[in-house]
């Protein structure tokens, strides 16, 4: 199963134009700092892992409670890039219907795909690291 759904994943990423894909992040960067009043970067890599977190949100349902937490902790200040990351992984280990392999290539992809995304303003350098997320993978992700 989780092959069909890794094929399906890297042909919904790469269906994204560059038009596109701006909309979904310029679109979900604004709305989320509109609602915490504050900028927040991700870093250059935490960045890809954000959009590619968008686009699995979108993909893959069962993802979205989980991700929008996760997005909303760094939002919240409470999260930096390497906790967010630490999530993703346990989502993408525990909570998706595609590989972790299925995770990375499409994060390269972006990568390579989308130099733009060095520009925006999730690009920037984030240097919270929160404690939240030292027991991740002993834990559920969000209190259900």
């Amino acid at each position: 199963m989780r092959l069909a759904a890794d094929i399906a994943f890297m042909e919904e990423v790469k269906r994204y134009n560059e038009q596109e894909l701006r909309e979904l992040v310029y679109n979900t960067y604004n709305l989320l700092g509109e609602k915490y009043n504050k900028i927040v970067g991700f870093g250059f890599g935490g960045c890809k892992e954000f959009v590619a977190a968008l686009i699995l949100s979108e993909f893959d349902h069962t993802t979205s409670q989980y991700i929008d937490h996760g997005v909303e902790q760094v939002f919240m200040g409470n999260w930096g890039p390497v906790d967010f990351s630490n999530f993703m992984d346990k989502v993408i280990f525990e909570n998706s219907c595609i590989s972790y392999p299925a995770w990375s290539r499409a994060y390269r992809f972006i990568v390579k795909s989308h130099a733009w995304l060095e520009d925006h303003p999730c690009s920037a350098a984030n240097t919270v690291r929160s404690s939240a997320t030292k027991g991740i993978f002993s834990r559920k992700l969000i209190n259900s």
